[in-house]
């Protein structure tokens, strides 16, 4: 990584002659960077960084799962966990490892799927793996630390099973086919199934093109009612979410009602206008 990078990520680092036995010290084109008053947490990812290269090489877990290596043992369950960054190539190492120091539980391995999407293998533990909910927190406190965001896929946990690769392959073809369909920074295969095994289908309705193409007049109704069906059809939920009073809300609900004949209070009509626009 090149100084002036570092210098963005670290202000106080500096260039100089000779180690500061007070301060973290690392070695760099024959001379010391030293950084004053970086957390532990910071010094592991520089130190990871200027250390070695991004996926030098494939380690027993890529090999086994895209190039027909035999599979690593392992006690448990794994989880693949599949993220795609912004930011250019060279600084994905940093994010990389300040992704891994995030974890409580072991990371078994972690690589490149392409230039810009990764896959972790994370040992998984039911009571200290992270929820898709804290990843929302962890995916923003990284790009806050690296300047890099990123969108991420949690993966189911798996048992040691012949049928792993195949569990792999289609996750990664569902993260790399809807991440950026999707509205939030982390989705799982709960939040995606339903639009990802109908899409073909609804696209060939009619009625569906129809409520479609009236939903979409109202700007805000979209937002609505992914909001809606997020929350069950609650509408104090909702209103909190959207940053909306009750009496917007309802007025929202009750103009579809009497335009298009669905009663988004009822889950049945709810589900079939969160279908029109997915």
């Amino acid at each position: 990584m090149e100084l002036n990078k570092i210098k963005a990520l670290f202000p106080t680092a500096k260039l100089q002659p000779e180690k500061d036995d007070t301060e973290f010290s690392f070695p760099y084109q024959n001379q010391w960077l030293v950084i004053p008053k970086i957390s532990d947490r910071e010094k592991d990812i520089i130190n990871a960084l200027l250390a070695k290269p991004l996926n030098q090489h494939q380690g027993p877990w890529q090999q086994y799962l895209q190039s027909n290596g035999n599979k690593p043992e392992f006690t448990g369950k794994v989880r693949f966990l599949f993220f795609a960054c912004t930011g250019e190539q060279e600084d994905h190492q940093l994010w990389l490892e300040a992704i891994k120091n995030m974890f409580n539980t072991q990371i078994l391995a972690s690589f490149a799927l392409k230039e810009d999407n990764f896959c972790l293998v994370e040992q998984y533990n039911e009571k200290t793996s992270y929820s898709a909910d804290d990843f929302i927190g962890i995916v923003q406190t990284v790009a806050d630390d690296t300047g890099i965001d990123s969108r991420a896929y949690i993966g189911h946990p798996w048992p040691d099973t012949e049928q792993l690769v195949q569990y792999f392959n289609e996750e990664s073809y569902l993260f790399q086919e809807e991440i950026t369909n999707s509205s939030s920074s982390v989705i799982t295969f709960s939040n995606i199934a339903l639009p990802f095994f109908t899409k073909k289908a609804l696209r060939q309705s009619n009625i569906i093109r129809y409520y479609h193409k009236e939903i979409i007049k109202d700007k805000q109704l979209p937002e609505i009612i992914k909001a809606l069906y997020k929350n069950q059809g609650n509408i104090s939920s909702t209103a909190k979410d959207l940053y909306l009073h009750r009496n917007t809300l309802m007025y929202h609900i009750d103009k579809v009602k009497q335009q298009l004949g669905l009663d988004l209070k009822q889950m049945d009509d709810l589900l079939l206008a969160y279908l029109a626009i997915i």
